[in-house]
């Protein structure tokens, strides 16, 4: 069993009590724990007189508005945050790739006249022509070192002429520079 206080009251309160609680078909002490429920779950301030219960819906408007705009400015708050912080450097990253892109396209990528160039390129290595047995010279050990050596040293010049071209491994060179290193490797 529940233990009650005594609540004291002046006893045109207590006429007013025993009417509500009769009203609303409650026991005082049921309507007193109504009552007291109600002004904690509402806010309402029950020392704040008003003329009528309209008032006090506006009341509970105002403050519902106020509630409702602290909340949005808190969403809007974290919006712009993550905006700043998370979506302005992923756009900017964005950004930054498509301009690189644009950049090769314009500067690097192949064109379609460079793509004719790479047809028109000759190949390099060009048919070697045999000896018969009768012709071939006898040629020492020492002389096939300088030989090797020096074509090594011109194949390193001739690479380095190349242009090196924008897709894959392919180099390109001028038609004057093939036919000059390709004399220089005839002579050797």
């Amino acid at each position: 069993m529940a233990i009650y206080t005594s609540v004291k009251c002046d006893p045109d309160h207590k006429k007013i009590l025993d009417g509500l609680a009769e009203k609303a078909n409650e026991s005082l002490v049921s309507y007193l724990h109504l009552a007291i429920d109600y002004f904690q779950q509402t806010g309402v301030d029950p020392k704040t007189q008003f003329k009528s219960f309209g008032d006090e819906l506006d009341v509970l408007r105002k403050d519902m508005v106020k509630q409702m705009k602290e909340t949005r400015d808190t969403y809007i708050s974290f919006i712009r945050e993550m905006e700043s912080k998370k979506l302005a450097p992923i756009a900017n990253n964005i950004q930054d790739i498509g301009n690189e892109l644009l950049n090769y396209l314009k500067n690097e990528a192949p064109t379609k006249d460079d793509i004719q160039k790479l047809k028109d390129i000759k190949p390099v290595l060009a048919p070697i022509p045999t000896l018969t047995e009768e012709k071939k010279p006898v040629i020492s050990d020492l002389d096939i070192q300088n030989t090797n050596k020096r074509a090594r040293q011109l194949f390193s010049e001739f690479l380095n002429h190349g242009k090196k071209a924008t897709f894959g491994n392919h180099i390109m060179f001028e038609e004057k520079t093939l036919e000059h290193y390709k004399q220089l490797f005839n002579q050797l």
